[in-house]
């Protein structure tokens, strides 16, 4: 797969079916990413996954940022693909203009 690298903020949400408590589709709490050697996420064990993340705060999810519009936006996702279980997608801001790169 090629795709275009983009420099701005990386964050994973998980998409959420519904259930018998939850009857919406929904997300779990954002997740971005950070600290990447040389502006890349390595999966090859050179940094912990717990050592380069960090939950999106409540607060943050308020003041804005385009956090709640992506996770409205990936639960349009889950619920257009009908999904039985969950699943990650990644976002990334572009740098320096508003939205987010979905990549489910």
């Amino acid at each position: 797969m090629i795709e275009e690298y983009l420099s701005g903020e990386e964050a994973n949400i998980t998409g959420m079916p519904p259930s018998s408590s939850n009857p919406e589709y929904w997300t779990l709490p954002i997740v971005t990413r950070f600290d990447h050697p040389g502006g890349v996420a390595p999966y090859n064990g050179i940094v912990a996954v717990t050592a380069n993340l960090t939950v999106v705060s409540q607060e943050e999810l308020e003041r804005g940022g385009n956090y709640a519009e992506a996770a409205r936006e990936c639960e349009q996702v889950a619920r257009l693909l009908k999904v039985a279980a969950p699943i990650r997608i990644d976002i990334r801001r572009f740098k320096n203009e508003p939205g987010v790169n979905l990549r489910v």
